[in-house]
């Protein structure tokens, strides 16, 4: 999963009229780690990066702790958002039952970690189905959790309750991230080429407002 909101807010503020607008997108893995990038450029600028996403997955790639950066050329910085990713194999297109996803600091109570009740959806061409929930953003005490090397566990819960499935997932240290990024930010410059409107990246996946309960 990796998303268009950086990328598009940054069109936005560019001139369109005669500017040659050129679009860059790399994801790279090594071993349980997945970096996407996506970079533009405007005419003959110096190239910028728009959005970085880093997903840090469990033991059985069931779940994984997506983190958001906003770097400042080649320095990588803190994560600004995090989220909790659940992924599930349906069968065809079919979606999944509604579900409650839960992320906790390992070692804390559930209620100092962040829920929701969501809906796994397979997008073509990805193969598995997955759900995700915001922790929060930077500044709060569980994304900080993530700055110390801290780990989260991840809970899948049916409509009673009934655990489905958990998982536990940590970031990186910071100079493995950002060692990853800058391998991933060339290439995504690399990849330059003229921007089309139809995105080739997959939107969010669908997810509950935490406080809507499923009926």
């Amino acid at each position: 999963m990796f998303w268009t909101t950086g990328l598009a807010i940054a069109l936005a503020n560019m001139p369109m009229a005669g500017a040659e607008l050129k679009c860059g997108f790399a994801t790279l893995q090594q071993g349980d780690l997945e970096m996407t990038i996506a970079a533009v450029q405007q005419d003959s600028l110096p190239a910028s990066v728009t959005r970085v996403q880093l997903q840090s997955f469990d033991a059985g790639h069931s779940f994984a702790l997506s983190a958001i950066y906003s770097p400042k050329g080649t320095v990588l910085g803190p994560p600004t958002e995090l989220l909790a990713t659940s992924l599930v194999a349906l069968a065809g297109d079919a979606q999944g039952p509604t579900e409650r996803l839960l992320a906790f600091p390992e070692g804390a109570a559930k209620e100092d970690g962040a829920s929701g009740w969501v809906v796994h959806r397979r997008t073509p061409p990805a193969t598995i189905a997955s759900a995700a929930i915001s922790m929060g953003r930077a500044g709060a005490p569980i994304v900080d959790h993530a700055s110390g090397g801290g780990a989260y566990r991840i809970e899948r819960q049916d409509r009673d309750g009934k655990l489905l499935g958990a998982g536990t997932v940590r970031l990186p240290a910071d100079a493995v991230a950002s060692a990853l990024f800058l391998k991933t930010r060339t290439a995504a410059i690399a990849g330059l080429e003229p921007c089309q409107l139809q995105m080739r990246l997959e939107p969010p996946p669908p997810m509950l407002p935490p406080a809507q309960r499923p009926k």
